[in-house]
């Protein structure tokens, strides 16, 4: 038996964030629960697996008491996350480890609950060895990165490797990369190696499970988090959290060809005027989704066909950085998802009709995104 108290709010959202990591149509019970741990400095353990990741919380708690004489774990369902919810301020929890049942109680709610055992829960796969690569981050950084570039990985695609994102560590850098075949996000972040690791290490990691530990991110009280590479996980650890997930074997799209182009063709535009440009094209954009772009001295052009609406053309003022003209067909959904990442004034550069976009900031050069051209083609006429 083990009790303890908790406010409500900080307890909920652990408990939802740990939620996006249960797997319930798995036919494993313990999969579709949370475990819950109680040590006897009074720091709650709160962990989570769907197989593929086991992530575990840790915060203090209050008035807290344990027998030593049984254990100090148990598992509770979703049923238990929502009886949370419904709480207010500080909760009183009292865990029956023998009996698998839990007492509730604060100032709107009484309750008892049928929890489960945690003898079949997944064990702590986080254990490394001191050989194991480590690398340190600052944790914001971090979750900024993973935020940066996830958005460009796909879940449609029958291709498991495109639905991971490629992180390469070295020495005092971390690159990651994803992309779906039709936009690609490149961003770079600096790292620290305190064991100064000259081999290259590298993961692919499903992009879902990047973006469900973000809020998991948000409850450290550590700026930093140190990583581990091993042969099939990637293990993020501080004194507050613990995350391991597995990683993708296979080789990632080789991305060298496109960075390598020659962008000798580069304007600036305001992000504000190019979306306004976009969403009113929308209107008149064939069922394939393609626009026109034009640029021509201190003009782009852009350009949508409807067969029953007939064409559309905006013109938007641009500051032309090199060269002069382009003329190339884009679809616009894809254009408009890597507008939503940028800040302010965009960058484009272009090599030629066949080339990607190249978009980026002047705030983060770092950060760069590539949309591909379409290769089909538009019924509008040449403006």
């Amino acid at each position: 038996m083990f009790k303890f108290s908790i406010e409500k709010k900080v307890f909920h959202s652990y408990l939802t964030a740990l939620a996006a990591f249960v797997d319930h149509k798995s036919n494993a019970g313990a999969l579709q629960t949370i475990k819950l741990q109680l040590d006897e400095s009074g720091i709650l353990s709160i962990s989570a697996s769907n197989g593929s990741c086991y992530v575990t919380v840790k915060t203090p708690v209050q008035k807290f008491s344990l027998d030593k004489n049984n254990r100090s774990s148990i598992c509770v369902n979703e049923n238990f996350v929502k009886l949370i919810s419904n709480c207010n301020g500080i909760i009183a929890l009292e865990f029956d480890t023998q009996k698998l049942s839990v007492k509730l109680s604060n100032l709107t709610n009484k309750s008892t609950m049928v929890c489960l055992p945690d003898d079949n829960f997944p064990l702590d796969k986080s254990t490394v060895s001191v050989n194991t690569p480590i690398y340190t981050a600052d944790i914001s950084t971090f979750a900024w990165l993973v935020h940066s570039v996830s958005f460009a990985a796909t879940n449609e695609s029958d291709k498991q490797i495109l639905q991971g994102v490629s992180l390469t560590f070295n020495a005092n850098q971390l690159k990651a990369i994803a992309t779906d075949g039709y936009v690609a996000a490149v961003n770079t972040i600096a790292i620290q190696s305190p064991q100064l690791f000259k081999v290259v290490s590298n993961a692919i990691v499903h992009s879902e499970f990047l973006n469900n530990i973000l809020p998991v991110l948000d409850f450290s009280n550590i700026k930093t988090i140190d990583i581990f590479i091993t042969d099939d996980a990637v293990i993020l650890k501080n004194d507050t959290i613990s995350i391991y997930v597995k990683t993708f074997s296979g080789k990632y799209p080789d991305l060298s060809s496109i960075q390598l182009i020659q962008y000798q063709n580069v304007f600036s535009v305001d992000l504000k005027t190019i979306e306004n440009a976009l969403s009113f094209a929308a209107n008149f954009e064939e069922s394939n989704g393609a626009i026109e772009l034009d640029v021509d001295n201190s003009f782009l052009y852009v350009a949508a066909y409807s067969q029953f609406l007939g064409e559309a053309i905006n013109e938007i003022p641009i500051n032309v950085v090199s060269g002069s003209k382009l003329t190339g067909l884009f679809q616009s959904r894809y254009f408009k998802r890597c507008l939503s990442r940028m800040k302010d004034d965009v960058i484009v550069a272009f090599a030629n009709e066949s080339s990607p976009l190249r978009i980026s900031n002047s705030s983060n050069a770092n950060y760069t995104l590539y949309l591909m051209p379409f290769s089909g083609k538009t019924k509008r006429n040449s403006p």
